[in-house]
């Protein structure tokens, strides 16, 4: 975390201004006696826990406002990563500009990516999941050690799910694993 908050203006905006921590305010004059008002916009946070904020009639992530403001210009096909896999924490010092290769690393790293059911294009269960991984260790197999004729549809078909996921699970056991 940053040790003392700075903020800088917003250039395209100017009665804005950012900070180091991430939070955004507003330096519009208002009364009658000239003198700006500082407003601390609260903006609103998506399911995802990303901060997002309207600054004149656009809207914005916080940390790629941050990213922009204090490191430099965004480059396209880029993302701009939570190091922590937090992503209300939008701290200049917690952000990096990464690959989406990287940027999916980190989510492994630190535990941040959807996996089994927590996946929202998930179609099997953890439990379907443990039945499959069981029904292999008892399947027939050549000398090989590959699956003998029909005993991948006669798994998917015990377990009720798709000849995909027992190919899957198969191919990597761990691929499926607690949310």
């Amino acid at each position: 975390m940053t040790l003392t908050e700075q903020f800088r203006k917003v250039a395209w905006a100017p009665d804005y201004e950012v900070s180091t921590q991430g939070r955004v305010r507003s330096t519009v004059v208002r009364g009658q006696q000239n003198t700006p008002s500082l407003r601390y916009l609260k903006g609103w946070t998506k399911n995802t826990g990303y901060k997002m904020i309207w600054i004149d009639g656009e809207t914005w992530r916080v940390h790629r406002l941050v990213y922009r403001i204090f490191v430099g210009e965004l480059v396209d096909g880029m993302h701009i990563c939570h190091l922590d896999g937090n992503p209300a924490n939008n701290d200049v010092s917690n952000l990096s500009q990464e690959t989406h290769t990287e940027n999916m690393s980190h989510k492994w790293l630190h535990g941040t990516m959807p996996v089994g059911e927590a996946n929202a294009n998930a179609l099997h269960t953890q439990e379907q999941a443990d039945a499959v991984r069981a029904a292999l260790t008892e399947a027939e197999c050549y000398l090989s050690g590959r699956l003998k004729r029909g005993e991948r549809q006669r798994i998917a078909d015990e377990c009720g799910v798709l000849l995909s996921l027992v190919a899957i699970i198969r191919a990597k056991p761990n691929s499926w694993r607690p949310a």
